[in-house]
């Protein structure tokens, strides 16, 4: 409002721009006024008016977001922490098809009943079956749980 009255007042009055390149007497448009009023005579005023509109758009994205939040029915929290558990969750698929890959292609290096048990291992602190079929049985059990 401040701006159109100014605007108002300048045409009214009869007021002209000057070309400063080539000094010729030029009518003020709007885009003539809006550049002469906010970066020369009320500077602070256009730092205001620019301070308020970025604001603005930041407050719209934040807005988008949580709208998008509600309607996922998530948490910011949970927003964050889902990325992080989908690779984590990623990461223990590699490893446990990893191990039934292992488990699969072993070979006992003797016909002898103690040669025939697997190497004993712990998978998250929980000693895992010393035969193959046992084993792989256990892997497989891992696998679907990490896949529900």
């Amino acid at each position: 409002m401040i701006f159109l009255g100014e605007m108002q007042e300048k045409n009214k009055s009869g007021a002209k721009f000057i070309n400063s390149v080539t000094k010729q007497i030029i009518q003020p448009s709007f885009l003539m006024h809006v550049k002469y009023f906010f970066l020369n005579q009320e500077r602070s005023l256009g730092v205001v008016i620019i301070i308020c509109f970025v604001m603005c758009l930041m407050l719209i994205g934040f807005l988008g977001y949580h709208l998008g939040l509600v309607r996922m029915n998530q948490t910011t929290n949970e927003s964050f922490k889902h990325d992080e558990c989908f690779e984590l969750l990623k990461r223990e698929m590699k490893i446990i098809e990893q191990l039934i890959l292992e488990c699969q292609t072993w070979q006992p290096p003797g016909p002898d009943a103690d040669q025939q048990l697997m190497p004993p291992i712990k998978v998250d602190n929980v000693p895992m079956p010393l035969k193959k079929e046992s084993r792989l049985r256990k892997f497989q059990e891992f696998k679907q749980s990490c896949q529900q």
